[in-house]
């Protein structure tokens, strides 16, 4: 089993050889969200290497976030769909208790509809 995957699709897929993944990596756009708040940035890519250092399914996407007092702190995933989940979640949190409710609510609607658009591109592309 390989450590290097490829996304097709937006679907994770185990790179063929380490020249084949190291070409898809050079080009790709990993990026499966990106959000800017107040408090901190949260990005989300496909690492493209798993991240799994136990038993268990590969970890191959990652969450981290930028600035703040949540500064570093990061959650990795097995799946785009969990990606996108947690992308959402990590935004929520860095969202301070100061924040007017409105705009949390407003802030993490955009950011769903944004990933939600993106991952219907993603599925469409190879159809």
């Amino acid at each position: 089993m390989t450590d290097h995957y490829i996304e097709i699709d937006g679907r994770p897929v185990p790179a063929t050889n380490l020249l084949a993944w190291a070409s898809w990596y050079e080009t790709a756009d990993r990026i499966v969200g990106r959000t800017a708040t107040r408090n901190g940035k949260v990005s989300t890519v496909f690492l493209g290497l798993n991240h799994q250092w136990g038993e268990g399914p590969p970890l191959i996407y990652q969450t981290m976030v930028s600035g703040g007092s949540l500064d570093q702190a990061q959650e990795r995933y097995s799946s785009r769909e969990d990606a996108l989940i947690g992308h959402i979640a990590w935004v929520h949190r860095v969202l301070s208790s100061r924040e007017h409710p409105t705009r949390v609510l407003n802030l993490i609607r955009g950011v769903s509809k944004q990933l939600s658009s993106q991952t219907k591109k993603g599925r469409g592309a190879g159809k």
